[in-house]
């Protein structure tokens, strides 16, 4: 009752505006654990950056509140049903999955941080920002997630968190009771919202 949760709410979002709308080059180096406000923070610079110690997720419905903070949006946009599952699972993504699902954009070893950084320092312009991360970025390994979005898009397509439960019951595949385990430990009320 006293609108501080309002306020903090409607800076953050309009902070994660200002980051998607903000002119120069914005940079996010993704590296470790990213995960609710990380997200909205990172996920909407303009060059994404993740590695092999990359984590990223948007694990809210284990604790009884949705995704937000902007990544929501990312969710929505994950090819597939892919940003159900993320959003419904709280599912960790490596660097590879979260270049697959839109929460990133190019992979950068560890290794080569440094020397990202250094060189980022000289850029002068939006075109040498481009070419700094390009210089530095490699192809990231296989993404597990990729892998097993045409059973994410058919186990998630249920309009109701009750027909995906229904559905990943029926599914015999073998992931997919670990799956339906997974989300009866998340809060019923958070899985509807989202």
């Amino acid at each position: 009752g006293s609108g501080v949760a309002r306020e903090f709410w409607s800076t953050d979002y309009r902070l994660n505006a200002m980051i998607v709308r903000f002119p120069k080059p914005f940079v996010a180096l993704q590296d470790g654990i990213v995960m609710g406000g990380g997200i909205g923070l990172s996920g909407h610079a303009s060059h994404r950056i993740v590695t092999e110690r990359s984590m990223l997720a948007m694990p809210e419905t284990g604790i009884g509140l949705i995704p937000d903070v902007g990544g929501t949006w990312l969710l929505a946009h994950a090819p597939g049903q892919t940003g159900v599952y993320l959003g419904l699972t709280g599912a960790r993504m490596t660097g590879a999955d979260a270049i697959f699902a839109g929460f990133a954009g190019r992979f950068v070893p560890s290794e080569r941080l440094p020397q990202l950084g250094l060189a980022l320092e000289q850029a002068a312009s939006a075109a040498d920002v481009n070419a700094v991360v390009a210089r530095f970025a490699a192809e990231p390994p296989p993404s597990t997630l990729a892998a097993q979005a045409a059973d994410i898009d058919r186990l998630f397509a249920a309009d109701t968190v009750e027909g995906i439960l229904a559905d990943l019951a029926a599914a015999g595949t073998a992931w997919s009771p670990k799956v339906a385990t997974d989300l009866a430990g998340k809060s019923p009320l958070a899985m509807k919202v989202t």
